[in-house]
């Protein structure tokens, strides 16, 4: 193999690593440790009509508030399930408004266009203000970076990914979350599926997250 060639691969595999990576920062800083008084779980791409109020159930029987980054086309489908997340002391967070792979070929205008449309149809229903950003599947560009940063939002990412997309067997699930859960983290689960559900009421039936990030109204709205 040239030099050259070699060096071209290196480049490449910089790039696709930067790009799928979130955590790495390289095109944008995201926050990758609880900004909270402890660990925090959040959910992305609702609301979903069935397993986001089981969910939102869960959560009131233990008292415990969460991060809920919302698709937009979903919050106007299901308005009364953003009124709920708000109105039950859990943050929103903004995930685009239609969360389509084409989006992460998108121009810093149109995906700006994206965040935009989200934030004003998230903070029209709920009446909260939205101050988080996590771009769908993780994917990250300068494109995109430009986009976020033009929003003034601050990106989310996490630091415990449960793969809750990839397994329907919440025991793998958990065994991972019990193994890396600390004071700090961001556990990244999808309310859209069945399997997340069974995990989290697992996961808070065993109290396995102690030191959980004991948010409230104030906190929220403060953060």
């Amino acid at each position: 193999m040239s030099m050259a060639i070699a060096i071209i691969l290196i480049v490449t595999g910089f790039l696709a690593f930067a790009v799928i990576s979130i955590r790495s920062g390289i095109f944008i800083k995201s926050i990758t440790k609880s900004p909270f008084d402890g660990g925090i779980l959040t959910f992305d791409d609702g609301p979903h009509p069935a397993h986001t109020p089981q969910i939102l159930d869960l959560l009131d029987k233990y008292q415990l508030k969460a991060v809920f980054f919302c698709i937009g086309k979903n919050a106007e489908q299901y308005p009364e399930l953003i009124r709920r997340i708000a109105h039950s002391g859990h943050l929103l967070g903004n995930h685009t408004y239609s969360h389509s792979l084409s989006s992460t070929f998108y121009g810093p205008e149109k995906y700006f266009a994206e965040i935009s449309a989200t934030t004003r149809i998230l903070e029209n229903i709920s009446g909260q203000k939205i101050k988080y950003f996590r771009p769908p599947f993780g994917i990250t560009n300068p494109s995109i970076a430009k986009a976020i940063q033009k929003s003034g939002l601050k990106s989310m990412a996490w630091n415990i990914r449960t793969f809750d997309t990839m397994t329907n067997n919440p025991s793998k699930i958990l065994k991972k979350v019990k193994k890396y859960w600390a004071g700090d983290s961001i556990i990244l689960f999808h309310d859209r599926l069945e399997v997340a559900v069974v995990a989290v009421s697992q996961l808070l039936a065993e109290n396995a997250l102690s030191g959980y990030a004991r948010l409230d109204n104030v906190i929220i709205n403060r953060e």
